[in-house]
């Protein structure tokens, strides 16, 4: 799904979520940032996007669990930008998480190899 379908969808659903398109910070790209005040609700009441607070059970990262369950089913998922912006991001492939995983692994490793001799002062940093 593309991102102009994604934003078809979301606004045929939540009509009230407002999008604002910039240039990326660091990739110099144009992205899509969208976000919706507490008048955006699920069909359970609650609001979609929160301040994160008082909705630890229904919310992760201040999204509702379900609508970003609705943005997986469409292979999409919300990186947070600031306060009020969220970043619709496409979720990653099976092989690109393995080569994350593959990468994340070897940086362990060669981290594992640097630190040895290293003295356990019992410090976690």
């Amino acid at each position: 799904m593309t991102i102009d379908q994604l934003i078809s969808d979301i606004w045929a659903t939540f009509p009230k979520i407002v999008f604002m398109e910039r240039e990326g910070a660091m990739s110099g790209k144009k992205q899509w940032m969208l976000c919706g005040e507490q008048s955006v609700v699920m069909p359970d009441g609650l609001p979609v996007f929160t301040d994160w607070q008082n909705y630890y059970e229904t919310h992760d990262g201040g999204v509702h669990c379900a609508f970003a369950s609705w943005l997986e089913s469409r292979g999409w998922y919300l990186e947070r930008n600031d306060e009020f912006w969220f970043v619709p991001t496409v979720l990653p492939t099976p092989e690109e998480i393995a080569e994350y995983l593959t990468a994340y692994e070897a940086i362990a490793a060669k981290r594992a190899v640097e630190s040895v001799g290293c003295v356990d002062d019992g410090c976690p940093f």
